[in-house]
């Protein structure tokens, strides 16, 4: 598994503009595409914000990158915000919902 990251700082007037991006991006993935994402917004700086993706594999990873400019950098450059990105590669992982009693809240 490889975990993608990527991180701009965002105007607040495009923030709503940023969430609309990742909802039909989502909706509407493409055929090569991450297995989870995630768009965070950082508690110590509100402007920024991160588009995190879990892929299953390198491969899938770089099949996507080989297509043109990933869609995640396209979401980032349309709010007017370029993007850093950082990869892992996932050496371990656990579902801990799976372990958890059920919450009685």
């Amino acid at each position: 598994m490889v975990l993608t990251i990527l991180e701009a700082e965002v105007s607040p007037k495009r923030w709503n503009d940023l969430k609309i991006a990742f909802d039909r991006m989502t909706k509407n993935p493409p055929d090569i595409a991450p297995v989870q994402a995630f768009l965070v917004q950082s508690d110590e700086d509100v402007n920024v914000w991160r588009l995190m993706g879990v892929w299953r594999s390198r491969e899938d990873f770089e099949a996507m990158r080989k297509q043109g400019v990933p869609r995640g950098m396209k979401i980032f450059r349309d709010v007017d915000a370029e993007p850093s990105m950082s990869i892992y590669d996932v050496v371990s992982s656990a579902n801990l919902a799976e372990l958890m009693p059920m919450s009685p809240h």
